[in-house]
């Protein structure tokens, strides 16, 4: 019987150092992703020298003062690929964005912004579609899911427009939905927030006849 409740208790031992490395383990591992660059002022001259920011983009974050810092967030994909968000104007009720996928081991000097497929409306009643690397509307990235959703408001109550989710995948932004309420309500309703994580009910998926869809 002590053979026995020796071996019962090296194993109950045994068995805690094994829980406790692989904690350890665990805890030492780095988050797949995460902020790495949430940069100052300064540090936007410096993303300069690794992204090809058009001009249009810069002069807008300069004349509209756009940020106290300095507009740039940098995400994690992988351990050679980095994601940037690059505000460009404050505007008037939402601020507009460009974005940058780039390959860290790369030789290539400068990345140039990604294209997205945008839905918009110019009579705000009707959307059409348009390929562009400026996008004007709130953005919220979740780097786990490389999923980007933007919300494009029509007026400053922020109760109408549209919503669109994109995914980076393969070095590109691939478009998978657009939700829209068009044209708006005469009376302003609950405004929307892209925190909420979906558009609301009312809001009408668009068929947009997109192969990324």
């Amino acid at each position: 019987m002590g053979n026995n409740y020796c071996r019962f208790v090296a194993l109950i031992l045994g068995t805690m150092l094994l829980a406790a490395c692989v904690q350890k383990q665990s805890n030492e591992r780095e988050p797949e992703t995460q902020v790495l660059v949430q940069a100052t002022e300064l540090d936007r001259d410096a993303v300069n020298k690794v992204l090809d920011i058009p001009d249009d983009c810069e002069d807008a974050f300069r004349l509209s003062y756009a940020s106290d810092g300095s507009g740039v967030e940098m995400y994690a994909l992988s351990a050679d690929m980095e994601f940037y968000s690059v505000l460009c104007s404050a505007g008037a009720y939402q601020p507009s964005f460009s974005f940058f996928l780039r390959d860290a081991k790369s030789s290539k000097t400068l990345a140039s912004p990604l294209e997205f497929i945008v839905w918009e409306s110019e009579d705000g009643e009707t959307l059409t579609s348009s390929k562009q690397t400026e996008l004007w509307g709130e953005t919220l990235f979740d780097a786990k899911s490389r999923r980007l959703d933007m919300l494009s408001v029509s007026r400053q109550s922020r109760d109408c427009g549209s919503w669109a989710t994109y995914r980076i995948e393969n070095k590109k932004a691939h478009l998978i939905a657009v939700w829209a309420l068009l044209p708006c309500p005469s009376e302003p309703g609950t405004a929307v927030s892209l925190e909420n994580g979906s558009p609301p009910l009312e809001w009408v998926k668009v068929q947009t006849e997109n192969p990324d869809n």
